[in-house]
């Protein structure tokens, strides 16, 4: 009868097949991290401006990177740098110290993958800028008609949102102009 022995397995110890590799150092590793860091903040006393990056790295790499970046960013950021872009970096700094993959990593997801899909989320869509001047000028005579009956094109076939806004904002936009139609034949028939 063959007795198994229970091999235990050193976790500083990283078997290179398994690991894949860190992208800056190159060292293999099973705690690859992907985060979306601060890349700038500018902060103009009216106003701030900022970029984000999607960086992947072994942590040694990344806590590296952040503190970098901090740093760069004090006199950028300046009076907001306590208020936005510490409390950022050293949420990121901590969670690199958790034991294994990111979860953009553990899913397969590429920092640029990952950039293209914030970028789809963040764009400018037509069809939303219109939704919600329509919504906001439905009530008004003359200008809000246009507003929702374009919007109304443009959203007809949208699944989002958009749609349902664009038909709200044409349906009070034509009672608001039937409304006024109707005051105007009034005061016609009164005034003959």
């Amino acid at each position: 009868m063959a007795t198994w022995k229970r091999v235990e397995r050193n976790p500083n110890v990283v078997d290179e097949e398994d690991a894949p590799p860190c992208p800056m150092c190159g060292e293999p590793t099973e705690n690859l991290k992907q985060f979306r860091c601060l890349y700038w903040c500018v902060f103009y006393l009216v106003g701030a401006t900022w970029r984000v990056e999607f960086v992947r790295a072994c942590p040694k790499c990344m806590r590296s990177h952040l503190l970098r970046r901090a740093l760069i960013n004090i006199p950028l950021s300046n009076l907001l740098w306590p208020i936005l872009v510490l409390p950022w970096t050293a949420v990121l700094y901590a969670s690199s110290y958790r034991e294994g993959h990111s979860r953009a990593v553990a899913s397969g997801l590429r920092p640029e993958d990952e950039a293209a899909l914030e970028a789809r989320r963040n764009e400018l869509s037509w069809g939303r800028v219109l939704a919600i001047v329509a919504i906001l000028f439905c009530w008004a005579p003359i200008v809000g008609l246009p507003f929702a009956l374009l919007a109304f094109f443009v959203n007809r076939k949208s699944p989002t949102w958009t749609k349902p806004v664009s038909i709200v904002a044409a349906v009070i936009s034509g009672l608001v102009h039937l409304f006024l139609l109707g005051l105007m034949v009034v005061s016609a028939v009164q005034g003959a």
